[in-house]
């Protein structure tokens, strides 16, 4: 994971009113419906059903370096898993949806403290936790144990989506700060 000396000044300095996280926590959860939607026009590769991009999490990553405010992260994440779900991927991907959300929410919210981590290492760490919590919802709701053997590639999948998403995070972060007073 990349190591940082410091946080963006982007990251370190909320918007400055209410109305400023209001819209800002908006305009992501809108990029996180529009990126779910992009994504799933994305053919799925086979051997491996299911494997995303990831890209929507892209916002909710945002929404932790830039806004600093959990209850927003979690209303995104919980607003693009059921939009999403009910809209693009069918009722029966929620499940998978909301253990992965839930999970790299919860890694990327512990790392994202760290002022030595960038988005690049938060990101693949998200990444990997998401793609380890629906193997486990995928081998529970199956009875199928080993659904467990394609963690190990699913991990690599996570490591090459996070690093993609992450360095995207990180320009943006940088390009935000550029419009801070």
């Amino acid at each position: 994971m990349e190591k940082s000396s410091h946080r963006s000044s982007a990251s370190s300095m909320p918007p400055s009113s209410h109305s400023d996280t209001a819209a800002l926590a908006a305009l992501l959860a809108a990029s996180a419906l529009l990126l779910g939607y992009v994504e799933s026009l994305i053919p799925v590769v086979p051997p491996v059903a299911g494997i995303k991009l990831g890209l929507g999490n892209l916002a909710l990553l945002l929404s932790l370096r830039i806004l600093d405010a959990p209850r927003i992260t979690w209303g995104i994440m919980l607003t693009k898993v059921l939009l999403c779900g009910l809209l693009f991927a069918g009722v029966g991907t929620l499940p998978y949806a909301l253990a992965g959300g839930t999970a790299s929410v919860v890694v990327m919210r512990l790392l994202s403290r760290s002022p030595r981590l960038s988005c690049l290492g938060v990101s693949t760490a998200g990444s990997i936790a998401h793609m380890a919590a629906q193997t486990v919802v995928a081998a529970l709701l199956t009875s199928t144990a080993e659904v467990m053997l394609l963690l190990p590639v699913l991990c690599f999948i996570g490591i090459l989506t996070g690093t993609a998403n992450g360095l995207i995070a990180n320009q943006i972060v940088r390009r935000l700060a550029l419009f801070r007073p």
